[in-house]
């Protein structure tokens, strides 16, 4: 009942409450939070979220668990503030006290947290700060727009608004924008055509606010704001003076109807504004008097001398007062000193300044010059001294006057504008990029040397060519209209495409061009840039990305086709063991005999497809040796003589002296016959050739793309074998699938093909190239590497009979051998094989059951076999273990992967042995044999030393 009374007191004052553990599992939640919430439209009661995530009522702005961290670092918050989004997108701020419980059955801690919403006051707290903030960054400003700047600015930085435009009116009595934020160009351009009859020039001329929200934008006359995305605007007239001077336009790309605080601050900002607006103007009435007074005042800056002239000879100078502004010497210094007026010119000068004042004497007129003069505090400045003479009745020169100005300024202007433009010409000069300056007509006005040496042109050349002579797209006419659109917009346009060489090449470049200015007339500059290097990198990216994606999707059929293969062996060592044993069995005459062996002969066929798809996938048995590659062709063109020479004519030319190749002699004389075959079934015609080339090279990592790459292979000397035919050839399509498996153009049933040829050129770390067209014939090169020891070629050993069985010695004992796999099948074949010839057989289906039983008496073992690819513990994990209880356990691995999965392991002592499944009881026996003798030789080798 005391709980009852809690929650009926929480909801009655609105205090939302919310059990929920540290793993945001939700305990209780009362009535009141679920109206804080708004999550009637979500779930059917409050009792719905027990048992769900506490994330799954409201969407966090900040980081999720930060109340839960707070909590379980202080053990209770109070009166912490927090914003969040409900389900139905509103924004809304929540304080909450928590602190720590736990529950009475189980004793586990949980957070209780007690929650009130203080949307309205944050609001308005935040209301308040956007208005000061708002008037504090009007307070500085001295024009229009920049109020307008910086209103946008905090509009969309701090309220529900996304965009913002000022719009003042034109002389043609439309609106155009004066500050915008976040609206796109196109929208922009669209305002630009705002007329008289505009809606937006409606509510200027009425100068109230104006609301439109979503629906209202629906309607056709508002269909530049549907496609800019706005779903609700604000309109707010600025008036001065009775006058309307300026609408702003305040818009959401996210709110159908503007949110409340939004509309509050619009609201305010129309007193702000009327205020401001009148501020502004009263300071820049201010400040435009204090200006026309300094600039007035400041003007005057030049000062008059006079000269009277008796018989031709000065006889007098005087100084206005305003000589001390320019020179430092007051007209009592001048007095003093009848020569200052030379000293104080510059050495350099003295020599114009005495010949323009003989020609005055002498001539009576003189042209104004220019020179520098040193100040009373011994600073240089440069004046400009402009002759006026006076003559009496006679015409003779009674006085002149001189007009000395200040030039300093602009002399300093000029040089830095030289200097500028002599920066500017070394950069140009040095640019990697070529620099072309064109007119209107598009003349080649100025180049670079880097233009020249692109081009092939000596600068001479090129400026006697226009645009169209190096560039064929651009005619007069085409070039006079971008110039226009770039000089009426003021961008910069970038493109992208050839320049004709002098030597009629071209080359392939990109363009950025931009108009330009000068006091004579309009130009247009150009970088152009080579971009030859960045083309050939995208190529070869490209064509990288290719072979990535190639090599992707090969070793992910490989992974399968070698994982099949794993698992029909271990099929096929069931098939095979017991039609085997049957076989031995059955007596040759009888018709059950007959059917075994064709049950014998349809395992094997499948045994092989078996071998093919581990070939494709790498994965296959390898017997690596040196070989002559020259030798191993003679010895297959003689074996597959007949079967070509029925189709084509067959010749060889081989390279002598070639190194020897590391390779499997099995694998790649199937490589060779099945290319061999290929070209002898795609001649179509009585004139058919297949020639076999080898060759020897060296092939860096830069040649790598132009072939079928291995993932191990590395730069160095390749031996080349090349098939070429002039059968029918192949389409891209076809030449795109011909590494798939079971792909072919023929009839189906013919196994992996050209599959299992990439498959085992990947094991030889080998490359692989194809070129083929319809109707020319193909080529296969395939690139071995040569042998690390290039003296060490082997005789390939005799093959080891299938069906021989041999007879132990009667030195060795059969003893007890441990069998692991987790496979029934496999493993119950190889104890009825074992316990056939004599040996006793304990299994084991796993690893650990092999460790338990084997750590019951490690001694009774003469041998274990174990399955190289079981889940847990695989094959090598147990024999270490075994081998850390008894080191010199013989032990051989079988698997339906090849012994290439252990060759890189590290080494057993004494070694492991392996055997591929799937297997005969011969094989089986022979194996085990096998280990029992070594390590029969190894024991008694050890008591000979003892």
């Amino acid at each position: 009942e005391v709980a009852q009374s809690c929650q009926e007191a929480l909801d009655f004052m609105g205090i939302g409450a919310i059990y929920y553990t540290f793993d945001g599992e939700i305990l209780y939640f009362n009535e009141a939070l679920w109206q804080i919430l708004e999550l009637g439209a979500f779930f059917d009661s409050p009792e719905a979220l027990i048992g769900k995530s506490i994330q799954s009522t409201v969407q966090y702005i900040r980081p999720t668990g930060e109340i839960r961290a707070l909590i379980r670092e202080r053990g209770a918050i109070k009166g912490h503030e927090y914003p969040v989004r409900t389900l139905s997108g509103k924004f809304k701020w929540l304080v909450a006290d928590g602190s720590i419980g736990g529950r009475l059955d189980t004793g586990e801690e949980y957070i209780r947290l007690f929650v009130q919403e203080n949307t309205a006051e944050r609001r308005s707290v935040e209301l308040l700060r956007i208005q000061r903030d708002i008037a504090s960054a009007l307070g500085a400003v001295e024009t229009l727009e920049q109020a307008f700047g910086e209103l946008s600015d905090i509009l969309v930085r701090r309220t529900g608004f996304d965009c913002v435009c000022a719009l003042v009116p034109d002389e043609e009595g439309g609106l155009v924008p004066l500050v915008a934020r976040e609206f796109s160009r196109a929208f922009l351009a669209e305002l630009s055509l705002i007329n008289y009859r505009s809606p937006e020039m409606e509510i200027l001329r009425r100068g109230a606010l104006a609301m439109l929200n979503q629906s209202d934008l629906e309607h056709p006359r508002y269909v530049a704001y549907m496609r800019e995305g706005v779903k609700s605007v604000v309109y707010l007239p600025v008036i001065h003076n009775g006058r309307p001077v300026a609408l702003l336009l305040l818009a959401s790309r996210h709110h159908p109807e503007i949110p409340p605080d939004a509309r509050a601050v619009a609201e305010g900002i129309a007193t702000l504004l009327g205020t401001l607006l009148d501020r502004i103007q009263a300071r820049n009435e201010i400040r435009e008097r204090e200006k026309r007074y300094r600039r007035l005042t400041e003007s005057i800056t030049d000062y008059i001398y006079t000269v009277r002239v008796i018989d031709g000879h000065p006889a007098q100078t005087i100084h206005s007062p305003l000589c001390e502004k320019i020179t430092g010497y007051t007209p009592e210094d001048f007095q003093r000193d009848p020569w200052l007026w030379i000293n104080m010119v510059h050495p350099e000068d003295r020599d114009r300044v005495r010949a323009q004042v003989d020609a005055l004497l002498r001539e009576g007129k003189a042209d104004p010059i220019e020179h520098r003069i040193y100040r009373k505090d011994g600073s240089l400045r440069w004046i400009q001294n402009t002759p006026v003479c006076h003559f009496d009745a006679d015409g003779a020169l009674v006085a002149y006057d001189g007009l000395i100005q200040d030039i300093t300024e602009r002399k300093m202007a000029e040089k830095a504008l030289l200097e500028s433009e002599q920066r500017f010409r070394t950069l140009v000069e040095n640019a990697a990029d070529a620099f072309f300056l064109t007119d209107y007509d598009g003349r080649i006005i100025d180049v670079n040397q880097q233009a020249c040496k692109s081009l092939g042109y000596t600068r001479e050349e090129l400026l006697s060519l226009t645009v169209s002579d190096v560039d064929p797209r651009y005619n007069p006419e085409t070039y006079r209209m971008v110039m226009q659109r770039l000089r009426d917009q003021g961008t910069v346009f970038t493109d992208q495409g050839y320049q004709r060489k002098k030597d009629g090449t071209f080359l392939p470049v990109e363009f950025r061009f931009s108009a330009v200015r000068v006091a004579d007339g309009d130009y247009m500059l150009a970088l152009v840039r080579d971009i030859s290097d960045r083309i050939r990198a995208e190529a070869e990216r490209r064509e990288l990305e290719i072979q990535f994606q190639e090599a992707h999707k090969l070793e992910s059929i490989g992974l399968l086709a070698g994982g099949v293969a794993h698992d029909f062996n271990n099929l096929l060592t069931v098939i095979l063991g017991n039609v085997d044993m049957l076989l031995q069995e059955v007596p040759p005459n009888s018709p059950v005999h007959e059917r075994l062996q064709e049950v014998e002969k349809g395992a094997r066929t499948a045994a092989d497809l078996c071998a093919q798809l581990l070939a494709y996938a790498g994965k296959s048995p390898m017997n690596f040796r040196a070989i002559d590659l020259n030798r191993l062709v003679r010895e297959i063109t003689k074996l597959m003589e007949i079967t070509l020479a029925r189709r084509a004519s067959l010749s060889m030319e081989l390279a002598p002296s070639l190194s020897p190749v590391r390779g499997d002699p099995t694998r790649l004389r199937q490589v060779v016959m099945n290319l061999l075959t290929n070209a002898a079934e795609a001649m179509n015609r009585r004139d058919g050739k297949v020639i076999l080339r080898t060759s020897q090279r060296w092939i860096d990592e830069g040649e790598f793309p132009r072939w079928r790459v291995a993932a191990d292979a590395r730069p160095g000397n390749f031996v080349i074998l090349e098939v070429i035919d002039n059968g029918c050839g192949m389409d891209d399509n076809t030449l795109a699938k011909i590494f798939d498996p079971f792909f072919t153009t023929k009839f189906a049933g013919r196994g992996l093909g050209l599959g299992a040829v990439i498959g085992i050129m990947r094991a030889h770390q080998g490359l692989i190239n194809v070129w083929s067209r319809p109707g020319e014939g193909t080529r296969f090169m395939l690139a071995f590497p040569v042998a690390a020891d290039a003296d060490a070629l082997e005789e390939e050993e005799a093959p080891v009979s299938k069906t021989s069985l041999q007879v132990p010695a009667p030195s060795l004992s059969r003893g007890t051998v441990l069998v692991v796999d987790d496979e029934d099948g496999p493993r119950l074949i190889a104890e009825r094989m074992l316990t056939r010839h004599g040996f006793q057989v304990i299994l084991a289906e796993d690893g650990p059951q092999a460790l338990e039983r084997f750590r019951e008496d490690p001694e009774q073992y003469a041998l274990v076999i174990l399955d190289y690819t079981m889940p847990g513990m695989n094959g090598e994990e147990v024999l270490r273990e075994m081998r850390l209880i008894r080191p010199e356990i013989p032990a051989l691995f079988f698997s339906g992967f090849s012994d290439r999965f252990i060759a890189g392991l590290p080494d057993f002592d004494p070694p492991a042995h392996f055997l591929q499944k799937p297997f005969r009881a011969a094989q089986l026996i022979d194996k085990v044999f096998e280990c029992l003798k070594i390590s029969d030789q190894r024991d008694q080798k050890g008591e000979k030393n003892e």
